[in-house]
């Protein structure tokens, strides 16, 4: 009697403690993440701040790096992009009749104001 009131105690000790759950993280091999990465880069950290952000139980910390990209290895040419980007005035741009030559030069400013800033 004495043995299964033992057992019966321990047993109400054991469901009383929540399920222990494991969990294993298998990290992704060198050739997973160069094929997972969307832009691939080597450049230098020229910039970094951070700032709260959300609301409520939402509230968190965001932090922001610039980079200066001396050799782009993956993803989109930035310089193609930004010519294209810059190009897209023309399509929202509705000059008065004498002003249609400063499209070209907004367009111009646009890109070279953001390739300098590239570096």
């Amino acid at each position: 009697m004495k043995l299964l009131r033992a057992l019966l105690f321990l047993t109400l000790i054991l469901l009383a403690f929540p399920a222990a759950n494991a969990t294993t993280v298998i990290p992704p091999t060198f050739d997973e993440l160069v094929t997972r990465a969307e832009t691939i880069f080597e450049g230098t950290v020229t910039g970094m701040r951070s700032e709260w952000t959300g609301e409520g139980a939402n509230r968190h910390i965001v932090t922001y790096v610039t980079f200066k990209i001396e050799d782009a290895i993956k993803g989109k040419d930035i310089k193609s992009t930004i010519k294209q980007a810059s190009a897209q005035i023309r399509t929202v741009a509705r000059p008065m009749s004498l002003n249609g030559y400063k499209v070209d030069i907004a367009q111009g400013l646009i890109e070279r104001t953001v390739l300098q800033a590239l570096g």
